[in-house]
């Protein structure tokens, strides 16, 4: 996942640790997590506090506060509940590290002053067990051995159902077709150079591996990249099978001639080679770096 330096730059100064989604680590005594930001699909930068339990009079505190002060720091909106402080930018509005400590001093000042307790202990048991720094897939957390227990053996039977490779490669396929109709249309009825449709293809497979929830790992990624590289072909292939039949060859004379005859092989060969090239640089050197990474579970990497 490609990220802006400063977030990796701020989470080292500050000792934190991080995982594929978020840096996460103690501000002054108080747990906080800033997201990394996916500009294939975030809209928002997230930053949070997890504190211990907030009456409904210390939350209004809260928000009074984060209201009185979102204009001049740059967020866009925030919630605070269920002991959890949440502030979102927009991505086209952040203004960097400067906003993220800001708004981290605003935080820790305020906490402060409503004197609410710094993490010293797991939040989730609250007892003075060692605690440590785990990823928890999209987030971080500081817990002791007992509570990240529970949560992995519960992590552990949600993967028992979790879909699988071929579940995503099914969906990505059948979105891809959305893409193929289109490398379609624009050669064939819109005259327009069809090989830009390559990028839409790219976009629309990583959609359905999504939408069908396939098994999220490294695999992932190289799943989407084939299906992609097949659908260009297979695009290529139907666009010349049709300009053929409105020519007034039948389906199997096209077919035949489409393979038989060197320059129509060429053309079509041509047009989905070019359809890859833009394939492979947009979607290795841009677009695949954005894909969500592999949800981590287990102890956190410390940023070096």
């Amino acid at each position: 996942m490609i990220e802006f330096s400063f977030v990796k730059q701020m989470g080292k100064q500050l000792g934190w640790y991080q995982n594929n989604y978020a840096i996460f680590g103690l501000y002054k005594g108080y747990f906080f997590t800033v997201s990394k930001l996916n500009w294939l699909r975030d809209e928002q930068r997230r930053v949070s506090a997890t504190l211990n339990y907030l009456d409904s009079t210390q939350e209004e505190q809260i928000k009074t506060i984060l209201e009185s002060h979102k204009k001049k720091i740059g967020y866009d909106k925030f919630t605070v509940e269920y002991g959890t402080v949440k502030v979102s930018f927009g991505k086209w509005r952040f203004k960097g590290a400067k906003a993220i400590y800001q708004l981290l001093d605003l935080l820790v000042t305020l906490f402060q002053k409503m004197d609410l307790a710094k993490t010293e202990k797991c939040p989730d048991c609250q007892n003075n067990q060692v605690t440590n720094y785990y990823s928890l897939g999209h987030t971080g957390a500081i817990l002791c051995q007992t509570c990240f227990n529970e949560y992995e053996q519960g992590n552990l039977r949600e993967k028992t159902v979790e879909k699988s490779h071929w579940v995503g490669l099914i969906g990505t396929f059948v979105f891809s077709l959305l893409g193929i109709v289109s490398w379609v249309i624009l050669e064939v009825y819109l005259n327009v150079v069809s090989v830009l449709a390559a990028l839409l293809i790219l976009h629309l497979s990583e959609k359905g591996y999504t939408y069908a929830k396939g098994k999220t790992d490294h695999l992932k990624k190289y799943i989407i990249i084939g299906v992609s590289m097949f659908s260009i072909l297979l695009a290529s292939i139907i666009t010349h099978i049709v300009l053929l039949l409105q020519q007034g060859v039948i389906f199997e004379q096209a077919i035949e001639l489409l393979f038989s005859e060197p320059k129509l092989l060429r053309h079509m060969l041509g047009s989905a080679l070019f359809g890859y090239f833009l394939l492979l640089f947009f979607g290795f050197a841009i677009w695949l770096p954005l894909i969500d990474g592999e949800e981590e579970v287990g102890l956190a990497r410390r940023i070096k």
